[in-house]
């Protein structure tokens, strides 16, 4: 399936829909896409349903008496939010990832979704897209790219960066202080400041980070 392409074919106005699902790691040739995922906004909704997409029910069991819309492959959706990851369409654009012209989810956005829904199935894109991580760290050119986990609670005391440290939060969150005030969570990159001194807490949930080092052992 060519996901650009049939996209394309929709010729939806930029600024109301994004791909979401699994149609980047398609476009990026790390799985196969059987159908399109497409989150529009409320008018595009409406102009499907009255050019014939077809209404189909949830069968979630909270979004039992709500609909999705259907044509061949590709479904449209009004959210595809879950449990404490609820972003607006605008938030996701905001964020977005695009190809060819073709706006899609980020991977950031994508992980926090995987995350929530929890599936069988979202274990193997979650790693699949942990591994895609690091190799865009190690494309950026750090010297040093390596996978770290913080138990609940862990605190480092005040220190700053040689060189440039960059780093995805793959769960959990870590909040800054010092001269970075910032809080991290699943999903999120952060590209530390060289030089500034900081603290940083990790969450109660603990945390799993995908680090980049310019200069090795600098975290």
């Amino acid at each position: 399936m060519n996901v650009i392409e049939s996209v394309k074919k929709l010729n939806f106005p930029s600024d109301e829909y994004i791909v979401v699902g699994t149609g980047i790691m398609a476009v990026l040739g790390l799985k196969e896409s059987h159908d399109i995922d497409i989150v529009v906004s409320p008018r595009l909704f409406e102009l499907s349903k009255s050019n014939g997409w077809l209404e189909t029910p949830y069968t979630y069991p909270d979004k039992i008496g709500q609909i999705y819309l259907k044509k061949d492959d590709m479904e449209l959706y009004l959210d595809v939010n879950c449990g404490q990851f609820n972003p607006t369409l605008n938030e996701l654009l905001s964020r977005k990832e695009v190809f060819d012209d073709i706006n899609f989810i980020s991977f950031g956005d994508l992980l926090r979704f995987k995350k929530e829904y929890n599936r069988p199935k979202d274990a193997k894109d979650i790693a699949l897209i942990e591994k895609h991580l690091a190799e865009q760290l190690k494309k950026e050119g750090f010297a040093s790219v390596y996978e770290w986990t913080d138990v609940p609670n862990t605190k480092y005391s005040e220190h700053a960066h040689k060189g440039k440290v960059s780093f995805f939060v793959i769960r959990g969150s870590v909040t800054f202080s010092g001269n970075i005030t910032k809080t991290v969570s699943t999903g999120e990159r952060f590209d530390v400041p060289v030089g500034a001194n900081h603290f940083a807490v990790v969450g109660p949930e603990g945390c799993d980070w995908v680090v980049g080092e310019e200069v090795e052992g600098d975290s």
